[in-house]
């Protein structure tokens, strides 16, 4: 995208220049007035078209460094979150798995990080423990964290339940509303 806007920057300023040289060297004298008006209005587009290429330009270098930073972020988010010594599993609220570190992997006993990421958190809850864990969401979404909550969560490789203690929180979107749950195990 850079080339065009360069190419359209180049030509402009060249047409500009050329029309503004002829127009000094008397190449195109006015013979009337609707002439002049004709000249002034074609250096005026060169010079609109020139500055619309640069405001682009502009615009475009303030995406690219917007995205790269955002980028740079969320690999530093992964690195910390693949650090830590606890299992970190983030959540959507309808209990979707949507990220989950290696520790997390390794506690439920995952080859892949397909076998986790999609299902629903609740899905490995103990069938017994399924209505504390619903009060526990009510309490964290009125509270914003929990902590210390005892659960028996399932290991993928044998179905085996085994008990965890959990702590939790809700990340807010934009508009201050739930939008997200990080559990740490």
């Amino acid at each position: 995208p850079y080339g065009i806007i360069w190419l359209v920057t180049g030509v402009c300023i060249v047409s500009y220049a050329y029309i503004y040289w002829a127009h000094l060297a008397g190449l195109f004298p006015p013979v009337r007035q609707v002439e002049t008006y004709y000249w002034n209005r074609v250096i005026i587009a060169a010079i609109s078209y020139t500055a619309i290429a640069a405001l682009l330009m502009f615009l475009m270098n303030q995406f690219q460094y917007a995205l790269q930073k955002a980028r740079d972020e969320g690999e530093r988010y992964r690195a910390l979150v693949n650090a830590s010594p606890d299992a970190i599993t983030i959540v959507d609220l309808q209990g979707k798995i949507l990220m989950a570190n290696n520790q997390a992997l390794l506690v439920h006993q995952c080859d892949d990080f397909n076998d986790l990421l999609g299902l629903n958190f609740f899905e490995l809850v103990e069938p017994s423990d399924k209505e504390k864990v619903q009060e526990a969401v009510q309490q964290t979404l009125k509270e914003g964290v929990i902590k210390d909550f005892v659960v028996k969560l399932k290991r993928k490789r044998d179905n085996s339940y085994f008990p965890v203690e959990l702590s939790g929180s809700v990340v807010l979107d934009e508009k201050g509303n739930p939008a997200i749950f990080v559990v740490i195990t």
